[in-house]
């Protein structure tokens, strides 16, 4: 027993980096051509898996500490099982609970994700010493080579996978130019600053700055600001919390002024995003006004639902019953958002006042320790701990105007991690001096990869079945395109391996029981169309089906039924409100089609749809 115990290196801290280096890089870089999301539910796989066999090891180390609060790992512990509480409560009250349990499709931010961000953090803090700090960074630098490099060739029109992509050419390993550009933004900080600050030395310092040179060309490629906006504030919050801590003569004879200076500069930039100043004309885009439109919907949420929010990663269902009229009449009334677009809001308006303010509380605290650590450091070190400040500060800044990524999220929680762990380390450090610097010798146990093995196995059965929905899903979307003797039986195969699947996405079920319908297996589809219109009875791509299809066969009853549930969750539709006076004059309600009539024009009286509306009622 005790050799293969010792034969277990992972959980030995000198060790740390065999599995969390391949899987924060697997993450990062990885995507599945060959199902229906490519990038975000491998991704999601990928840090499940991960985070179920760290688990162990954290399981173990906060055993063996014992509790006191003036411990930094205490009170992580405490404050993040507070974000896990508030995870799990906003899961419990989902009326789509499916959906907050694995996440919007292709988006995929639901509790699986957070709860195995929480545990790889956990895991980064308890276990990091200075020496795996400086290696994670190393592979940051890596990692932002590997994803710069793929960029160019993507920009360069040699990417090896034929995407169909409606975005700039540069995506990247993420899927979407922003992401990609905010990415590999990080990537520079982390390469630029650890290079000039001396914090990373010897010949892999070149790499650093082909990083620096290579990301700043793919980002500008991309046409995507949310890169250079993450580098701006990167180096500038580096600035400044360099200056405000520094002791040298020269800098505090000139401090308040530089202060003053970096400050109104970065004022004049977030002035610029909005439109406003002298920077608007260079970095004002319309996605911008968009994002208002998203924001103030998430407010709107909270204050609707303050206690539990709409549900974990459920913003789509509720949005369009919370937009405002000006956002459908500017952008169409179809066009919908499923996030905030803003994590922080993202949090309270899905999760409630519990699950904002504990993000907003472990985001706080991670602050004050990375400050506090980079006050009580000196030279080397001090710069050391700047650096993984400014990153996981440019990660704040693009989560304030952007949908969170998982990709870049783990780059987010990774730095948390690590900037706890110096603290951590300190703070060790300390209390071994003042205990004669009697060190414990590690004893490798069982333990760990026990309770990790536990904890994989039910990891396992869902990544198994969301990866089994990922490849049904793609096959079915194949066979739609296609046409021989062979499709009807293949697509009702596919398809039933949907509905009978574990952690299925729901849209992947309706997409599949479309498929039936336009294959001719009516009754079929139906049946399972009209299934998930009773588990998720505000998804409006449902309704908009169900109402068009009895529409179709006559059934103008039943079509009015489904059309005025549209109206209930999507109030400032007019074309729904159009079609209900159409059907209102069909089945001889002159009342009714002149209400919608009037609606529509008092709503909206130069707008194309009352033109149509005053044609046809």
């Amino acid at each position: 027993m005790s050799n293969l115990a010792n034969s277990i290196k992972i959980y030995h801290p000198e060790k740390i980096t065999s599995v969390l280096a391949p899987g924060i890089l697997a993450v990062t870089l990885y995507f599945y051509t060959q199902g229906f999301d490519p990038f975000n539910t491998p991704k999601q796989i990928i840090l499940l898996v991960l985070a179920a066999w760290l688990a162990g090891f954290v399981v173990e180390k906060f055993l063996k500490t014992r509790f006191n609060y003036r411990k930094i790992e205490s009170q992580i512990l405490v404050i993040s099982g507070f974000f896990l509480l508030s995870l799990c409560l906003g899961l419990v009250f989902s009326e789509n609970f499916l959906r907050g349990f694995i996440g919007e499709t292709q988006r995929r931010n639901g509790f699986l994700t957070y709860l195995s961000l929480v545990i790889v953090m956990l895991y980064v803090a308890i276990s990091c010493s200075m020496k795996n700090v400086i290696g994670i960074i190393k592979l940051a630098v890596a990692t932002g080579l590997i994803m710069s490099t793929y960029g160019l060739a993507q920009i360069n029109g040699k990417d090896f996978v034929r995407w169909d992509n409606p975005y700039n050419s540069m995506i990247s390993t993420t899927g979407n130019p922003n992401f990609a550009s905010a990415l590999i933004a990080i990537f520079i900080l982390l390469s630029l600053l650890s290079a000039l600050s001396g914090v990373i030395k010897g010949k892999f310092v070149f790499l650093n700055y082909v990083v620096v040179v290579v990301g700043f060309f793919v980002i500008i490629k991309s046409n995507s600001r949310q890169g250079l906006l993450v580098v701006f504030f990167g180096v500038l919050s580096f600035l400044l919390i360099w200056l405000i801590l520094e002791s040298n003569s020269w800098v505090r004879k000139f401090r308040v002024l530089i202060v003053f200076a970096l400050s109104t500069l970065s004022l004049i930039v977030v002035a610029g995003m909005l439109n406003h100043g002298p920077a608007g004309a260079l970095l004002y885009k319309q996605s911008v006004s968009v994002r208002g439109y998203y924001w103030r919907a998430a407010i709107e949420m909270f204050q609707q639902l303050p206690l539990v929010g709409v549900g974990l990663d459920n913003y789509g269902d509720y949005f369009k019953q919370y937009r405002e009229l000006n956002y459908s009449l500017t952008h169409g009334f179809e066009i919908t958002s499923t996030n905030a677009h803003n994590l922080f809001l993202q949090f309270f308006a899905t999760g409630g006042i519990f699950l904002g303010f504990s993000y907003l509380v472990l985001v706080s605290y991670v602050l004050v320790i990375g400050i506090k650590s980079a006050k009580k450091s000196l030279g080397r070190d001090r710069l050391l701990v700047l650096t993984l400040l400014a990153a996981w500060l440019g990660f704040q800044a693009q989560s304030i105007i952007s949908i969170d990524n998982i990709a870049i999220s783990i780059w987010g929680w990774v730095l948390s991690g690590l900037i706890l762990s110096i603290s951590i380390e300190k703070q060790s450090t300390k209390a071994q001096v003042k205990n004669g610097n009697k060190q414990k010798i590690n004893h490798i146990s069982l333990f760990p990869t026990i309770t990790s093995i536990l904890i994989l196995i039910p990891a396992l059965v869902v990544s198994s079945a969301l990866l089994r929905a990922e490849v049904s899903a793609l096959k079915i979307r194949y066979l739609m395109s296609t046409s021989n003797q062979t499709t009807p039986n293949l697509l009702e195969d596919e398809s039933e391996k949907l509905f009978n699947g574990l952690f299925v996405d729901q849209n992947y079920k309706f997409e599949a029981a479309n498929a039936l319908v336009s294959k001719g297996s009516i009754e079929e589809g139906l049946n399972e169309i009209k299934k998930l219109n009773v588990s998720n009875p505000r998804n409006l791509d449902i309704l908009r089906w169900l109402a068009s299809y009895y529409n179709a066969i006559n059934d103008l009853v039943r079509a009015k039924e489904y059309r005025l549930k549209i109206a209930q969750y999507d109030p400032w539709n007019l074309e729904n409100y159009l079609e209900l006076g159409v059907l209102e004059k069909q089945l001889g309600d002159t009342g009714s089609v002149k209400f919608y009539k009037e609606k529509i024009l008092r709503l909206a009286p130069m707008h194309e749809v009352a033109v149509r509306a005053r044609e046809r009622l």
